[in-house]
């Protein structure tokens, strides 16, 4: 057995392990128990001198998740007689752990048959680090599905992997390493703005045009960021790029179909603008062959409920957005058409109050409806026109909170009768609650001094 051929002229035993095993020897019989381990073993594993590794398992020493490995490792040694080399993680005496590259050989007796084997340790932590920047240089950037790039801060290009290569159409490094960054860019840029905004921030993304191989330009989104010495110089810029052209077309065909939907829509409200003033008109024209007061009154106030919609319309068509219009300026213009429409302008003052709220349609139509009905009742009931008292009627549109809107509409006039108020005995009534039911509001009616409607119901989120 081993064991008992080490016992035999044992100085010149250990006298040759030392002299050709510098860095670190251990015997260890086939179950892997140490029989000799050298100077350079207790060194390395930081174990006190006064402790005997003699006896002790090679496998106490391997981390936890490498003695798996380290077994599998040692019996392919046995089963084929070669001597393998293995990297592992190696456990210190006081529990921190280093890297080390181990050489292990089997031992033959005489017999032919394997009895044990010696390792040759290594530590390789620091060369780890090392390895580890080759590989991510060589590898991962090299397999990266952005294009990468590295140049001197005012020049050459020192490095480029294969998506950037494929992305400006060269086939081979050689083709681009040494050339000037600036020649990959479409000539119409500032490089040196770009290098001072890139010292300003360290870093920067921006969406640039960039020149292939074959002089074409394509779209490109570049995030860059500068590399510094140690005196804080910039010296090197790594750039991560992104072919973005398939997007860019996408966005500009959808900003295409947009605004063609945009003018579709505003030729849509303005052609029912001019419909509903079409039917405006030919109200006119109706009122003018009508003697009866009671009917005129009626043509007139449907020409103001149409109107007051057509005025909607108008507004759409002239807003920015086709999901909701200002009611700021919408009020003022509905109010102001309903003074002129009953020819009172110049005998009813008028305050307004009104928030720039946004409003869509479905909420619109029917407040702007409300507005003019409540209104109209106002102006045709709310004042005697002999009187010479002030006459004075006021709107506010506020926003209670995020959600709530607040449309208060009032007159200093004398007021409407309980009678008036039933909704089932006036047309105007009747609409103006079937409104505010559209809009799920919830509404008080106060006639003691003069009439007021205060109505609060949801707003919209734009």
């Amino acid at each position: 057995m081993l064991k008992e051929k080490m016992a035999y002229d044992t100085e010149d035993f250990y006298k040759n392990l030392l002299m050709i095993c510098p860095e670190g020897l251990i015997v260890a019989d086939e179950d892997g128990t140490i029989l000799f381990a050298s100077k350079k073993i207790y060194e390395l594993h930081k174990v006190p001198v006064e402790e005997d590794l003699f006896g002790k398992s090679i496998f106490d020493y391997i981390s936890p998740e490498c003695k798996k490995a380290a077994l599998k490792n040692i019996s392919r040694m046995f089963r084929e007689e070669k001597s393998k080399r293995n990297n592992y993680v190696l456990m210190r005496y006081d529990g921190t752990k280093f890297n080390a590259e181990i050489t292990a050989t089997p031992i033959i007796d005489e017999n032919k048959r394997v009895c044990g084997f010696f390792s040759i340790t290594r530590d390789i932590t620091d060369s780890v680090g090392y390895n580890d920047e080759l590989f991510i240089k060589e590898n991962m950037l090299d397999s990266a599905i952005n294009g990468m790039a590295v140049s001197r801060f005012r020049g050459k290009i020192t490095y480029v992997n294969k998506a950037a290569l494929k992305m400006w159409g060269y086939d081979n490094e050689k083709e681009v390493i040494g050339r000037n960054a600036c020649e990959f860019w479409d000539q119409s840029y500032d490089i040196e703005d770009i290098r001072s905004e890139l010292i300003s921030k360290d870093s920067l993304v921006k969406e640039m045009k960039a020149v292939r191989k074959d002089g074409s330009l394509f779209d490109i989104q570049m995030a860059a960021s500068v590399i510094k010495d140690d005196r804080g110089e910039p010296t090197y810029v790594m750039g991560s790029f992104l072919d973005i052209t398939e997007r860019k077309k996408t966005e500009e065909n959808i900003i295409n179909s947009l605004k063609e939907k945009d003018l579709l829509f505003k030729e849509i409200h303005h052609r029912v603008k001019n419909n509903l003033q079409i039917v405006s008109s030919l109200i006119n024209l109706q009122m003018q062959n009508v003697n009866d007061n009671l009917a005129e009154n009626i043509l007139l106030d449907c020409q103001n409920r149409i109107l007051s919609m057509a005025k909607l319309h108008e507004s759409l068509y002239q807003s920015e957005s086709l999901l909701y219009i200002n009611f700021h300026d919408y009020v003022r213009n509905i109010v102001m058409h309903l003074l002129i429409s009953f020819n009172v302008v110049d005998k009813i003052e008028l305050d307004l109050d009104v928030d720039n709220i946004r409003l869509g349609m479905d909420k619109a139509i029917p407040c702007g409806l409300i507005i003019n009905e409540i209104l109209s009742n106002s102006i045709k009931h709310g004042f005697d026109m002999k009187e010479k008292k002030e006459k004075r009627i006021h709107v506010t549109l506020k926003h209670v909170n995020d959600r709530k809107i607040k449309l208060v509409i009032s007159d200093n006039g004398s007021g409407i009768s309980g009678e008036f108020l039933d909704k089932k005995k006036s047309l105007g009534m009747k609409l103006i609650f079937a409104l505010i039911e559209q809009i799920d509001g919830k509404v008080t009616v106060d006639s003691q001094n003069g009439t007021e409607f205060e109505i609060y119901f949801e707003g919209d989120y734009y």
